[in-house]
């Protein structure tokens, strides 16, 4: 690996390259989502028989996507993390380990840079907010991602996977506008003040609801009033809601936390980490 490095003169290296190079049995993800490109990186681990844990997104760009990685993982018997990739610090993959419920709802905010963004804009214009936003390291390296929802997105295609068994395209998900601009970026400071006379806020808000055997999904700024969970959810925080059946009776959860930001996303990443170590650990005995 130290010939493969030198011999590159400082020019970004392949994975592949990598992976042809050394000897590992785990690999971390920590790549930025990207829309366009087709995950290879898991793809080369998984033939490699290399377990990955990841914190990308790239992988629920598309259905076709997803159903790739998910072959990739059963054909060359790996393990394949990506709790890291979906609200950062908060474990909302596991919140319903261990219940037989079926899944009738999730809406929450999966976007802290967004969310930061909006409470900023009692203060401060739009394009300041934006810039604390970039400085203090919550947004994507392509921020529009954040701003018009697109992280969103991908985010529920991974909650509608997981909860709905269900995989779709973000193509499938309905992206909401204000001011003519997708997602949050035509919000203003003026919109902001005004509503927060009436008590009101306006929230980046992710919805999954099943309906007539399949489901629907959207993203987009909503405002919730004072009497709504969402309402209180600050800064760089996430926060979810599910609705689910379990044995007949009414199940509502919710869960709220860290979501954007190195620290958040580095303590899930060694969450699944440890949780991968364990089970490889229990496999091998």
């Amino acid at each position: 690996l130290k010939e493969l490095i030198n011999s590159s003169q400082a020019k970004p290296l392949a994975l592949k390259e990598v992976l042809d190079s050394v000897s590992t049995d785990i690999l971390l993800d920590l790549t930025p989502t990207s829309l366009e490109s087709a995950p290879n990186n898991l793809k080369n681990a998984f033939e490699k028989k290399i377990h990955v844990v990841a914190s990308s997104k790239t992988h629920l760009a598309s259905r076709n996507a997803l159903e790739n990685v998910e072959k990739l993982v059963k054909d060359n018997n790996v393990l394949f993390l990506d709790c890291a990739s979906v609200m950062g610090g908060v474990p909302v993959f596991e919140m319903l380990d261990g219940i037989n419920a079926e899944v009738r709802e999730v809406k929450g905010i999966l976007n802290g840079s967004s969310n930061f963004i909006l409470e900023r804009l009692e203060e401060k214009e739009f394009s300041e907010a934006l810039h604390e936003a970039i400085e203090l390291g919550h947004a994507e390296a392509n921020y529009q991602y954040d701003l018009q929802g697109h992280d969103t997105a991908l985010k529920v295609v991974g909650l509608a996977n997981k909860f709905f068994n269900q995989k779709i395209d973000r193509t499938d998900i309905r992206l909401l506008s204000m001011n003519n601009k997708l997602g949050i970026a035509g919000v203003t400071k003026q919109n902001v003040e005004e509503l927060k006379k009436q008590g009101k806020k306006i929230k980046l808000i992710a919805k999954i609801s099943r309906q007539n055997g399949g489901i629907t999904a959207s993203v987009g700024p909503e405002i919730v009033s004072q009497d709504e969970v969402l309402y209180s959810v600050r800064g760089t925080f996430n926060a979810i809601q599910i609705k689910a059946i379990a044995n007949s009776s009414e199940l509502n959860l919710f869960a709220s936390g860290p979501g954007s930001g190195g620290d958040a996303t580095a303590s899930r990443v060694v969450g699944n980490l440890k949780k991968l170590l364990t089970q490889l650990a229990r496999e091998r005995k």
